[in-house]
């Protein structure tokens, strides 16, 4: 439905988090490239812009626990969305 709407859309990766445990973040590093393989197919196929959200939050400070951001990384969500946003309408 949103495709038949022809207005710019964007699709979000799924950031890694950040775990204490270097084998469990591999792990979930891992798994989560499949989410993320078939995230960044969909935007290819349909032409949609992509966010690289494991580009904007990868720091500790980035998170408040494993997987949540923090106030830190949700500015640096919304900043990159303000700033796909921002472009896209000025076109």
């Amino acid at each position: 439905r949103l495709l038949q709407t022809r207005l710019p859309l964007f699709i979000c990766t799924i950031y890694e988090g950040f775990f204490d445990n270097p084998v469990i973040q591999k792990k979930v590093t891992a798994a989560l490239c499949v989410f993320n393989d078939v995230i960044i197919r969909t935007a290819f196929r349909n032409g949609l812009g992509i966010i690289e959200l494991r580009d904007v939050c990868f720091k500790p400070e980035h998170f408040t626990n494993i997987i949540e951001p923090s106030g830190v990384g949700g500015e640096r969500i919304a900043e990159s969305l303000w700033k796909r946003i921002s472009v896209n309408h000025k076109a």
